[in-house]
């Protein structure tokens, strides 16, 4: 009940203050504003923004995506190439923390064939000796 409360108050908060990238936010302005915990913001934005109503990037901060956009405006324009840097922004981070998890499970790997061929050695030796 808590988390839908404070979810309807940062989609409230962010549409009056962040609407479109040009009223982009820092999460630093917006959790203290809000009084909010940063985990749950981040949550609660993670969520909205997969359900593509909010956006960030790093240089910007968090916004509203404008609804609807139509025209070809340069406002409209603008907000659409914001919104895409933003997932190239976040597809760059996804990609980044993959890289991270190959590596990590090759060097997992390759301490799990060691120990294996560690232990197949002292099997051997012990078949030798015994």
């Amino acid at each position: 009940m808590l988390r839908e409360k404070q979810k309807e108050t940062i989609i409230e908060w962010l549409k009056q203050y962040c609407y479109g990238h040009k009223n982009a936010k820092h999460l630093r302005v917006i959790i203290t504003c809000l009084n909010i915990n940063e985990r749950v913001f981040r949550s609660i934005t993670s969520e909205l923004k997969h359900d593509k109503f909010v956006a960030s990037t790093t240089d910007l901060g968090y916004w509203w995506i404008m609804d609807p956009l139509i025209g070809d405006s340069e406002e409209t324009r603008g907000e659409i190439e914001a919104v895409k840097r933003s997932w190239l922004d976040y597809k760059s981070r996804a990609m980044s923390m993959l890289t991270d998890c190959d590596k990590a499970l090759k060097e997992w790997e390759d301490k799990a064939r060691v120990a294996t061929q560690g232990q197949m050695l002292l099997d051997l030796k012990g078949a030798q000796n015994g």
